[in-house]
C-alpha cells in the first residue's frame, strides 16, 4: 500500500496547487488531524477547510512543491518546497518543510508539518 500512498501524495499536492479542495478531501478520512507544526491545529474535513481557508488568506498564491516523498509502511514523509507571497505584506515565503502523513485504508488520518526532517523522523519514531 506505500507505494500507492506515494502516488496519492502527488495528487493531493497536485489538488492543493491547483486549488481543489474538494479533491484534496477526497484523499483526507472525516476524521483527519493535521499538525501545524508544533500544535493541533485542524480537526475533521471542516477543520481542514479552516485551514485551507487560514493559509489562503496569509497566503493567496501558496504553493507546496513534493521534492521527495518516501514510504515508510503507513507512513509517508514528503519533503516540500513551500512558497507564496503575503496577502497583505507581499512578503514572499519560500521554504522547505516535511509533512509526515499517516494513512489508514487508503486515506490520509494525520498530517503533520515540521521543518527539519530529524524532528519529523523522530516523531514518527525512526531514525535517520
Amino acid at each position: 500500500m506505500s507505494r500507492e500512498n506515494v502516488e496519492i501524495m502527488r495528487r493531493v499536492y497536485d489538488a492543493w496547487n491547483r486549488g481543489d479542495l474538494d479533491k484534496v478531501l477526497e484523499f483526507m478520512d472525516d476524521d483527519v488531524e493535521v499538525v501545524r507544526l508544533v500544535e493541533l491545529g485542524y480537526h475533521g474535513h471542516n477543520g481542514v477547510r479552516r485551514w485551507w481557508h487560514d493559509l489562503r488568506e496569509a497566503f493567496p498564491d501558496w504553493q507546496a512543491e513534493p521534492v521527495e516523498i518516501r514510504e515508510m509502511d503507513d507512513v509517508t514523509l514528503a519533503t516540500l518546497r513551500v512558497s507564496g507571497r503575503g496577502g497583505g505584506s507581499g512578503v514572499l515565503v519560500d521554504q522547505t518543510l516535511r509533512h509526515a502523513v499517516h494513512w489508514r485504508e487508503g486515506k490520509i488520518v494525520r498530517l503533520s508539518t515540521f521543518y527539519d526532517e530529524h524532528a519529523a523522523l523522530e516523531a514518527l519514531g525512526l531514525r535517520e
